[in-house]
């Protein structure tokens, strides 16, 4: 039987209660997640490591969760990095063609668990 590979996960969340929401979901998993606070520390940590997927949060202290992800997106080689978006909000029209799946300010474990393993897949 082969080793299940070990996948970084980023996630960049300001607010506390969901990152250890984060968290609780994530040790469910064999992934490795790495939490940041603000969007600045994403692209100095982004320099030396490059993550299987992203969750950020679409309001940061510091930027927009968007202008992060085309931040991050518009370095070679990350264009492919999937991104789930957390939000208050049920639709972001500024979404558009990028590889984000966004899920709604209060989702459950099994709603993250589901997109999570949907875009690692």
């Amino acid at each position: 039987m082969a080793a299940v590979q070990r996948k970084i996960i980023l996630a960049v969340e300001d607010k506390q209660e969901i990152r250890l929401f984060l968290l609780l979901a994530l040790k469910k998993t064999h992934h490795h997640a790495i939490f940041l606070v603000r969007g600045e520390h994403a692209l100095r940590l982004l320099e030396n490591i490059t993550p299987h997927l992203l969750i950020l949060n679409f309001e940061l202290p510091d930027m927009m969760g968007l202008e992060l992800y085309d931040r991050i997106h518009a370095v070679e080689g990350r264009e492919p990095v999937p991104t789930i978006m957390l939000s208050l909000k049920s639709s972001l029209p500024d979404i558009g063609s990028r590889q984000i799946t966004l899920l709604k300010k209060l989702f459950d474990h099994e709603e993250l668990l589901l997109a999570l393993n949907s875009m690692l897949a």
